[in-house]
């Protein structure tokens, strides 16, 4: 199954979604974009560094969504930023995951990029299984 991830920054969550499901499927069949990636290219460095505790080395370059990623894409998972552009969010492929942006809290973004990344990864995990009993 082919998934998009798209968040406000593909800085955080969608590259750790991406990273957790292509690592559980063994595939590169998730993808992931930004609904506004400024500036393009990079991750935030703690990103990598949270993945890795799980055992997951990752590098990842940010990108601007598309029409086209969403009409290439199986299942889109949003989550939740008020700048998602309308073909995102009103794809019938689309559901939203509400998890909080670890940006924009308070806090030590390592241990509140941690919180994220525990909960993208049971998200995650559910939805290897959900598409392998579709299967």
């Amino acid at each position: 199954m082919k998934v998009l991830f798209v968040c406000e920054g593909n800085k955080m969550r969608s590259p750790m979604a991406e990273a957790f499901y292509n690592h559980m499927t063994n595939s590169s069949d998730a993808v992931s974009a930004g609904a506004d990636p400024y500036p393009l290219g990079g991750s935030f460095a703690e990103t990598p560094q949270v993945l890795k505790e799980r055992g997951i080395e990752y590098t990842h370059g940010s990108q601007l969504v598309t029409q086209e990623m969403v009409d290439a894409a199986d299942l889109v998972v949003a989550f939740p930023t008020p700048m998602m552009p309308d073909f995102v969010m009103d794809s019938p492929k689309t559901e939203l995951w509400e998890i909080d942006d670890p940006f924009y809290k308070k806090g030590d973004r390592v241990a509140l990029l941690r919180q994220a990344r525990d909960e993208i990864e049971v998200r995650v995990m559910a939805l290897v299984q959900r598409s392998e009993e579709c299967a």
